[in-house]
């Protein structure tokens, strides 16, 4: 044999008290999504990082380009201006000329190139060579024997010598003859190495003011070291896009002082690469900053969003705790039992709100099945102890008279009517199906009004019908509803106050269709407005005339179903009594 327990209310509360904050489900939910929220702020965060990081170094890669482009054209061209190669050629060497105020540049033109012919006939050959070179960028056409020399020189002392408002028409004339220099050999034939040193050394002379921005190092096959303006303290962690940064000491500055190159590396032929950059101190300095303050604040995020995280996983975890306990609580049978909620809370206080009126609701309707119970036990016990004893009356009858049986049978009909009206009301109120057409309610109302003329005729009581005379078009179960009038017409009947009239009012206007039956009895208590709705509650003016309590439940469900609103008023005006109106919602047209 097996017994199968199921734990008390006590056990349940002990058991949902017993759940640990470590082991529930919201401190889980609640990490994961911070540190779901967590990674998302770390990769919103590294972008925004990474844009700032871009937008430093935005101009220092710029100019890395450019002077990388700078270098490599010098480097691959045809010509190259060195003290190396030239020596001390021309050095000194000046052939003045004073314009005239009136002089335009071919008048002065004509007179420099006599002056320098002038200079020529008693030259020395150095000196001759460097007035041929001269003659020659000026369109005569000399014997040139300087293969080895590369005309920059030479254009910078005729400029020196050349009055300066003739500077630019004097680069016009001698342009096209600069490209027509005979080629320079020793130039292009030194390797890429000693071209790139050479190259480096003359920006260094020249540059000497951006000695603080330009940064390089040449570095041969072996990796040695041999031409630099700087000494690598140590790298800097930083790499974007082949750009490099270090921490470097600038030889022309102080030991004491630190700064940061940012460049690229420039391959050489055959073998060997130079580093070409530029001093980004501050900006570099910038970016270090920016990278910091990224660790620690994303460091310090993570750790807050941790306690946040636990902190609002332990006040979920309570509130459902609490819930849970007023739940087992209510389980268990304590059905006063409500959950504490503010009135201006949040979702955990809205749904315990909630709860507490479905607990209230629960209560109502315990109630009502309480009372409706103690109504079918008070109200049929009546007639089932009358059925009873009819039925032991005409047992002991040898040929019971067909009056006993009839009576039997009525009393019968009188039960069963009583359970089909309870039957029919919990369906309707239980969301029962409905033969829902579309009926004309002023015929309806026409045919109630036929039947039950001749009711109150025999009773000698006065019935008016006041219909409309055009269709009154409505949705609904038209038997349901013909019951339901039924019911309100022979309440009227019952507690209409004998000789009293009764009047059955269909009126339809602006989409508002209202049907009143009125009597002129001595009408209901307000107090009692409500509980005359409620199942067997009969007042006590009509508990001395026949009826179940169930005919105005039966109205108040069949109306509720279909949406129609009810009322009881009781009248002022003559003739004086009870009026019970239904309201329909507009209906579309027909």
């Amino acid at each position: 044999m097996h017994r199968s327990c199921t734990p008390s209310g006590g056990e349940a509360m002990s058991s949902v008290q017993s759940a640990k904050f470590w082991q529930s489900t919201s401190l889980r939910w609640s990490i994961v999504l911070t540190l779901v929220l967590w990674m998302l702020t770390l990769s919103v965060a590294i972008g925004v990082a990474d844009r700032t990081e871009q937008a430093l170094l935005a101009g220092p890669v710029a100019a890395v380009e450019q002077l990388e482009v700078e270098f490599l054209d010098v480097l691959q061209s045809d010509r190259f201006f060195s003290p190396e190669l030239v020596g001390e050629a021309f050095t000194g060497q000046r052939f003045p000329l004073i314009a005239r105020d009136d002089d335009g540049f071919l008048t002065f033109l004509k007179r420099y190139v006599a002056q320098l012919r002038k200079f020529r006939t008693d030259a020395a050959p150095r000196l001759a060579a460097e007035l041929d070179g001269r003659l020659w960028l000026l369109g005569e056409s000399p014997t040139l024997e300087l293969e080895d020399e590369p005309p920059e020189p030479i254009v910078e002392l005729m400029a020196s010598e050349v009055p300066e408002r003739f500077h630019d028409a004097l680069f016009v004339a001698i342009a096209e003859r600069l490209e027509q220099w005979p080629a320079v050999g020793s130039w292009t034939e030194l390797p890429e190495h000693t071209r790139a040193r050479l190259v480096l050394e003359r920006w260094q002379a020249e540059r000497e003011a951006l000695t603080e921005s330009l940064c390089f190092a040449l570095i041969d096959g072996s990796g040695t070291v041999t031409a630099s303006n700087l000494e690598v303290i140590e790298e800097a962690a930083a790499e974007r896009a082949g750009f490099e940064a270090y921490r470097v000491r600038l030889l022309s500055q102080p030991r004491s002082s630190e700064d940061y190159c940012w460049g690229r590396r420039v391959a050489l032929e055959p073998t060997g690469t130079v580093f070409l950059g530029e001093r980004v101190t501050p900006t570099f300095r910038a970016v270090l900053q920016v990278r910091d303050q990224l660790g620690g604040g994303l460091l310090l995020t993570f750790l807050v969003s941790l306690l946040v995280g636990g902190f609002l996983g332990f006040r979920i975890h309570r509130r459902l705790r609490n819930l849970n306990a007023a739940v087992a609580d209510v389980r268990a049978g304590h059905f006063e039992r409500r959950l504490s909620v503010r009135a201006d809370g949040d979702d955990f206080d809205r749904l315990g709100h909630n709860i507490n009126g479905m607990l209230d609701q629960l209560n109502r309707s315990m109630d009502g099945i309480r009372a409706v119970s103690d109504n079918i036990a008070h109200d049929l016990k009546t007639p089932l102890t009358r059925l009873r004893h009819q039925i032991d009356f005409l047992a002991q009858q040898p040929v019971p008279d067909a009056s006993s049986v009839q009576a039997v049978a009525d009393e019968a009909d009188r039960l069963l009517e009583t359970l089909n009206a309870l039957l029919r009301i919990a369906q309707l109120e239980q969301g029962g199906r409905l033969q829902t057409v579309r009926f004309d309610l002023d015929v309806l109302v026409r045919e109630l009004g036929e039947l039950y003329e001749p009711v109150f005729a025999e009773q000698g009581i006065e019935f008016r019908l006041l219909a409309e005379e055009h269709p009154v078009w409505v949705d609904g179960d038209r038997a349901l509803w013909l019951q339901a009038l039924s019911n309100l017409i022979e309440n009227a009947l019952t507690h209409g106050g004998g000789q009293s009239p009764v009047v059955l009012r269909l009126a339809s206007s602006a989409g508002q269709t209202i049907v009143e039956v009125q009597d002129a009895g001595p009408g209901i208590p307000e107090h009692e407005f409500e509980r005359v709705f409620e199942r067997f509650y009969r007042s006590d003016r009509a508990r001395s005339r026949p009826g179940t309590g169930l005919g105005l439940s039966l109205v108040r469900a069949v109306a509720d179903t279909h949406g129609v609103v009810i009322a009881l008023e009781n009248s002022k005006e003559p003739p004086a009594g009870l009026s019970v109106r239904l309201s329909w919602p507009p209906q579309n047209p027909a």
